[in-house]
């Protein structure tokens, strides 16, 4: 039996901005703080030491100790990603649910990027439904909500510290200008 939730969160960002921002595993722990029984992400590994794509086989570190290993199904920069988790979910919430995935969706807006991030999760039996419906559609479902928030103000953040030294830089640069130009004359 599958439960699934979304959440989506408008980011006011170029959607290549937040595609990469997102999808970087060393961000994705800044973010997912979990919620009650769901434990936070401590840490993403690419197993294959190479920037994510297609086939990439992630190692993901929770609060718990729980370390699942992730499987990068599509990876449609800056569209779309999705995911499955293979193996690794710890007691005792691998006593509700076998397995999981998610997909994320990045859609250009009038304000910049609207993100939609939808998960599923395969429960180990009918009769544990009330419980993952609960774990599900309360704990996972905050706990995905939060991230985004957090992501986004991340990029938000990471966007102002670009501004900033650019713009830094191009003040520099008219300074050395102007210095060259009075030495010039």
């Amino acid at each position: 039996m599958r439960i699934k939730t979304e959440v989506a969160v408008e980011v006011a960002a170029p959607k290549e901005v937040v595609f990469e921002y997102a999808t970087n595993p060393k961000n994705f722990p800044k973010f997912f703080k979990g919620a009650g029984p769901i434990p936070a992400v401590t840490k993403i590994e690419n197993t294959n030491g190479e920037e994510t794509r297609a086939g990439t086989i992630r190692k993901v570190t929770s609060s718990d100790g729980a370390v699942m290993m992730e499987e990068m199904i599509e990876f449609d920069p800056p569209e779309h990603q999705r995911y499955i988790l293979k193996s690794g979910i710890k007691a005792p919430l691998s006593f509700l649910v076998k397995s999981g995935g998610g997909e994320w969706d990045f859609l250009k807006t009038k304000r910049g990027t609207m993100v939609i991030w939808r998960f599923h999760f395969e429960l180990s039996s009918p009769v544990v439904y009330p419980i993952g419906a609960l774990l599900v559609k309360v704990f996972f479902k905050t706990a995905m909500m939060r991230c985004l928030k957090g992501m986004r103000e991340g990029v938000h953040h990471s966007s102002l510290k670009y501004l900033t030294a650019a713009g830094e830089i191009e003040v520099a640069a008219k300074n050395a200008e102007e210095r060259a130009r009075r030495v010039n004359t």
